[in-house]
């Protein structure tokens, strides 16, 4: 489901649109019938009271003014009826519709690279999903439900007014046009007071989000108060936004009913000139005020509704200005999937930098034989996480090729390539879910003994039996209501019942205990056979046992080898073990 998305309103919506054809169809059908309603019963009731006004007696009309009840009553139950069909149209189409662009959205941005996520909040993004399916479900509603046959009556009318009086059509069109001109130059401003609402509602919903998501820190820095300010001065920027837009939708209303008010009364000073001189008939006079006023109820609706139809065109615009961004990580068009072998990961002359003025990795180059355990050590923001991330291809390098088996990653199924690597993170990433559920997300085919036995390598089981529901207890936002090492031990567990042949490991023991973190460490190097392992860590004695250790400063690899090689060395390594043996004697102490 990850179809490019067009990135303009009328396209955006002719692409949910295109299944529901003969239904959207259908509907603006109905609206003619509606539209020719505002003309075909007020003509009715003028023959009516032409009828009853002439001077002939009354059983002379009686039959006539029957029929002419009867057709009077039909055409309002007809209208009923296309009214309440539209309805049920409405009722085929929009659900769906709505679900449709949710999930195609939601998967459009899930395919999004990591970056992309790092530059926008959960909740912005949330709520820019949820502006798209309603503002594109109310403006199709506005176009079919007020201007299609708002439009339509008007010009049925005033064709209508044509045969009465030329003049009167006259009036009624010059009113519209300067009504309708107006309307929209006044309105075009209130689409951009929208826009800019959008963008100041958006940014209360991520602050609010972000607030909420780490409440933990929250609480621990007594910073109750400080939130709340932080979200209350968002707030008013909203409310001054908001008042901005409400304050100019008013000064549009004013007019729109200072113009009608002018129209009715022109109407009526012509209407009482024409009925002196014996133009127009009683019923003419009745139908003419009854069709102004439809004119003037439907141009007024229809400014008010452009008012909002500019608001929604305004809201949908922003949303998908920051939602349909072209992707930065994508499959080349002629990829195919990672074909595995042995697990050889090569770096060639790859360079990389989160900023083009700071190069992170300048080309680096470096061989991962098949099978091998390779531990990488160095200070924060030397690299280490970078390095593995790329071979994710979580980022896509700037020169320079990165490979796997001999096949350059980016020319292989970015799926395929995940497909074959176990990645555990220093960051918790859990689910909301039951603690099944997110151990299976490994392997989404595994059965319970599987879980079990998974969990049990990760020293996860002892504890998971002891939680309220066992492995149905829901954790949480990202497993809030377990412990770090808690949730450390899932994560392992679930790298672990997903297999791949490439596993790293990102810290990935940093939140155990000591005893724990021995008896994990045990059960990974169980597993470790016949898969080539990365271990990113800052505790020095997890790496003892990898066939070889890179030593990162500043994105480039300083030293390569094993424990003893470097050791015997006395570089960088060396001095980190010597720092973090007089750690320990310092702890002791």
């Amino acid at each position: 489901m990850h179809t490019k998305l067009p990135d303009t309103i009328f396209d955006f919506s002719l692409f949910f649109l295109k299944k529901y054809k003969a239904v959207i169809s259908f509907m603006i059908s109905l609206t003619f019938l509606y539209s020719l309603d505002l003309v075909v019963r007020p003509y009715l009731l003028k023959m009516i009271i032409d009828l009853i006004a002439s001077n002939r007696q009354y059983e002379v009309y009686l039959s006539q003014l029957q029929w002419l009840i009867l057709y009077y009553i039909t055409a309002l139950v007809i209208v009923n009826i296309a009214l309440r069909a539209r309805d049920y149209l409405e009722l085929i189409i929009f659900p769906q519709l709505k679900s449709d662009i949710a999930l195609h959205v939601t998967s459009y941005i899930q395919s999004q690279s990591y970056e992309y996520f790092q530059s926008n909040s959960a909740g912005s993004l949330i709520d820019k999903i949820f502006s798209l399916d309603i503002g594109i479900e109310q403006i199709i509603k506005i176009l079919i439900n007020s201007f299609i046959p708002k439009i339509l009556s008007i010009l049925i009318i005033s064709i209508f007014l044509s045969h009465i009086n030329f003049l009167l059509t006259a009036v009624v069109l010059t009113w519209s046009v300067i009504f309708l001109t107006i309307s929209i130059i006044l309105t075009k401003h209130v689409k951009d007071l929208v826009k800019i609402f959008s963008k100041y509602h958006g940014y209360l919903i991520a602050l609010t989000n972000d607030s909420i998501m780490n409440i933990m820190n929250v609480h621990l820095f007594a910073r109750t108060e400080h939130e709340i300010r932080l979200i209350k001065e968002q707030a008013d920027e909203m409310v001054v936004k908001d008042k901005g837009v409400q304050k100019f939708r008013i000064y549009v209303y004013i007019f729109q009913t200072l113009l009608t008010i002018a129209l009715i009364c022109v109407l009526i000073f012509l209407l009482l000139y024409l009925r002196k001189n014996n133009l127009v008939t009683v019923g003419d006079f009745a139908l003419i005020i009854s069709l102004s006023f439809s004119i003037a109820d439907s141009m007024y609706v229809l400014a008010a509704d452009y008012v909002n139809f500019s608001g929604y065109i305004g809201s949908v615009s922003e949303s998908l200005s920051r939602i349909i961004q072209q992707y930065s990580i994508t499959n080349q068009e002629n990829a195919v999937p990672l074909v595995y072998q042995e697990g050889k990961i090569e770096f060639r002359n790859v360079t990389f930098g989160y900023k083009q003025d700071r190069q992170l990795l300048d080309k680096q180059s470096l061989i991962i034989t098949g099978n091998q355990k390779v531990g990488l050590v160095g200070g924060s923001g030397s690299g280490k996480t970078t390095f593995v991330h790329l071979i994710g291809r979580l980022f896509d390098i700037e020169s320079g090729e990165i490979l796997i088996d001999g096949q350059n990653i980016q020319n292989i199924t970015r799926d395929s390539l995940r497909q074959n690597i176990s990645f555990i993170s220093q960051e918790k990433l859990l689910f909301n879910r039951t603690v099944i559920e997110n151990i299976k997300y490994g392997n989404l085919d595994a059965n319970a003994s599987e879980v079990i036995e998974a969990a049990k390598k990760a020293s996860a089981h002892e504890f998971i039996v002891d939680l309220p529901n066992g492995y149905e207890t829901i954790i949480g936002n990202n497993g809030c209501k377990l412990s770090g090492g808690q949730k450390q031990r899932i994560m392992i567990a679930r790298a672990l019942i997903k297999n791949a042949p490439i596993l790293i490991l990102d810290e990935a023991t940093n939140s155990l205990d000591v005893l724990t973190e021995d008896v994990t460490q045990k059960n990974l190097k169980s597993i470790m056979g016949g898969k080539t392992v990365l271990v990113v860590s800052h505790k020095l004695s997890t790496l003892y046992f990898m066939d070889r250790i890179l030593v990162f400063d500043n994105g480039r690899i300083i030293e390569d080898g094993t424990h003893n090689e470097l050791m015997s060395q006395e570089g960088k390594y060396y001095a980190l073990i010597q720092k973090s043996k007089n750690a320990l004697q310092l702890l002791d102490q």
